[in-house]
């Protein structure tokens, strides 16, 4: 059906205003588009002459009322198939699991990680068998438990009994769950860092492990981790205390995750080496379980004798200083200089921020805290920097600035 209406005169004047052409003109492409100002006016642009619109429409409209008067959908004559194809369905999926975090890793080398430090030298049910021996020697009521032990350890004489994992002293568990029992117990975070391609890590389970007076002092003073390079937990270890040799020790603050002291290169007089440690880095927050026996002392080389001595004096001078302090004011950098801010976190979670020249000393930070805060600087307090996080509260790094701390 054609609307057979005249066009009106606003539609018309309005077309010509926009198209420029004449009344006649206009009224002729108005009815070929039935009237729709719009479809007259995208018509015109396009170039296409009024007959041949107006005949197209009259076409469409016969072939639409035969078709509707045959019964046969016109649709299906002109066909409605443009050889689009059906949407995607939709597909919802996880792409980090929970369990996981920014150390990404594969099935194969979780399943790797849950294994043992020395997974070619390791039998899981011979370390069972043993277990379950010193178990039941226990549960008997037996004292001989470590003899027990050493008896079935003599009459093997495999390799994986020369090589094996100390298991009897060894944390199960990630690192985050080895820093909160240590932290519970109040003792240091003893790490062992192994590569089993690396014979060296091989010789440290059958030399130093396997030492009864070692595994006495780490039994009373340290919680003690080993953890393969290739797990997971080794590998995010590796990669965050940029460890470039195996096998690597070192001792771990459980609370704040800081690396106290580390070994590359272990020896046979490695216990001397954790006394030493326990002499010379003490925590105020850890309890002293480690009583040093006096032949301990006595066996210290002649530098660490006069280290220890010298320590001691300075500790006796400081507790016996009179009431005059230095200023912290003598050691502030000029004003007119960039300046940096520092955050003071009090035992009581409070903080005071302070805004400082980077060429202040670090000592005016130390006297600055000393004075303001005496109360509660009676016990030992840490100047931390954050990136890469390092202790400068020893009075080597006093003479430095703030830009020279990294502060």
């Amino acid at each position: 059906y054609i609307n057979n209406n005249m066009a009106d005169p606003a539609q018309i004047e309005m077309f010509m205003d926009v198209t420029g052409t004449t009344s006649e003109v206009a009224e002729q492409i108005l009815q070929a588009a039935n009237y729709d100002l719009e479809l007259a006016v995208h018509l015109h642009m396009e170039g296409t002459p009024p007959q041949s619109i107006q005949n197209e429409n009259e076409s469409h409209v016969s072939a639409s009322m035969a078709a509707g008067s045959s019964g046969i959908d016109y649709q299906d004559l002109t066909g409605d198939d443009d050889d689009v194809r059906a949407p995607i369905a939709p597909r919802m999926d996880c792409l980090i699991s929970s369990d996981e975090d920014n150390f990404t890793t594969t099935i194969s080398r979780k399943r790797h990680a849950a294994r043992s430090v020395f997974v070619p030298l390791r039998d899981f049910s011979e370390e069972a068998r043993i277990q379950e021996e010193e178990l039941l020697a226990v549960a008997s009521g037996s004292d001989s438990t470590t003899s027990t032990s050493f008896h079935c350890r003599n009459k093997r004489k495999k390799l994986e009994d020369l090589f094996r994992p100390p298991i009897d002293i060894c944390f199960i568990g990630s690192f985050q769950n080895a820093r909160d029992a240590a932290t519970a117990n109040n003792v240091w975070l003893l790490v062992n860092l192994q590569d089993h391609t690396e014979f060296a890590c091989q010789v440290l389970n059958r030399d130093i492990w396997s030492n009864k007076d070692i595994k006495s002092v780490i039994r009373n003073n340290f919680l003690f981790w080993q953890v393969s390079v290739d797990s997971t937990d080794g590998a995010r270890f590796k990669t965050f205390y940029g460890v470039y040799k195996c096998p690597y020790v070192c001792v771990i603050d459980p609370r704040t995750g800081e690396n106290k002291h580390h070994w590359l290169n272990i020896e046979s007089n490695f216990k001397q080496e954790l006394e030493r440690f326990l002499l010379l880095t003490p925590n105020p927050l850890i309890s002293p379980q480690y009583k040093a026996p006096v032949e301990t002392v006595v066996n210290l080389s002649e530098e660490d004798q006069l280290a220890l001595a010298i320590k001691n004096s300075l500790q006796e001078n400081t507790d016996n200083k009179d009431e005059s302090k230095e200023s912290f004011e003598m050691y502030l950098g000029d004003d007119s200089e960039d300046k940096t801010k520092i955050s003071v976190r009090l035992p009581d979670g409070t903080r005071e921020t302070l805004e400082w020249p980077c060429s202040t000393k670090i000592k005016a930070l130390k006297l600055y805290i000393d004075n303001k805060y005496s109360s509660i600087t009676k016990d030992p307090y840490k100047i931390l920097t954050t990136f890469p996080r390092q202790d400068i509260s020893t009075s080597v790094h006093e003479t430095k600035t703030l830009v020279e701390a990294n502060l």
